[in-house]
């Protein structure tokens, strides 16, 4: 990836981060809003499972801020966005007393937070797929995005597959060997991520 394309993921992992992380320390600090909807999809154990969400979301929110472990929080983002959205965001809001204007409106949100938790596993699934960027915690410790050098590295000749990740002026990079020999190495190419 260039530098412009590793800081548009930065970018986005930054805006992909924000919502969990407000909302996850929002719930730890106030679960009963969030106590309430989940007693109203009549699952056990509101509080707690409010504020085990609330974990969760901060912790993930911060791991895909910084790029740490991101392709494993992105897809657990990915699965809880569809669960939360399926479970507490489809169907019908009926609230007693309530006038029919205002449940029309409450239920064109939930529709619409719905749209929005499908969009956002989108998101997460192509972070999981591809990465965090060279940006990120997980670039610092070699954890680095596939390149075409690097992902289909099982269809490639013997000497194809020679070489490793090198660390070259602070970035990661794929070298291959391309020949072999006591006395010498030769560098068949260093694509640097």
């Amino acid at each position: 990836m260039s530098s412009s394309q590793n800081a548009l993921v930065l970018v986005a992992r930054i805006l992909l981060s924000f919502i969990f992380v407000y909302s996850g320390f929002g719930k730890l600090m106030d679960p009963a809003g969030t106590a309430g909807m989940i007693t109203g999809a009549g699952l056990p154990a509101a509080t707690a499972l409010a504020y085990l969400a609330g974990l969760f979301e901060l912790v993930t929110g911060l791991a895909v801020l910084v790029g740490f472990q991101t392709k494993i929080a992105a897809f657990a983002l990915a699965a809880f966005c569809v669960f939360t959205g399926l479970v507490f965001h489809s169907g019908t809001v009926a609230v007693p007393g309530w006038p029919d204007a205002a449940l029309g409106w409450i239920n064109t949100l939930n529709g619409i937070m719905l749209m929005k938790n499908i969009t956002l596993a989108g998101a997460y699934i192509l972070l999981g797929a591809f990465g965090a960027g060279a940006y990120s915690l997980d670039a610092m410790r070699g954890a680095s995005l596939p390149t075409p050098e690097t992902q289909n590295y099982s269809s490639r000749s013997p000497s194809e597959r020679s070489g490793g990740f090198l660390y070259f002026g602070g970035s990661w990079g794929w070298a291959g060997i391309a020949s072999k020999s006591s006395t010498h190495l030769a560098l068949d190419r260093a694509h640097i991520l």
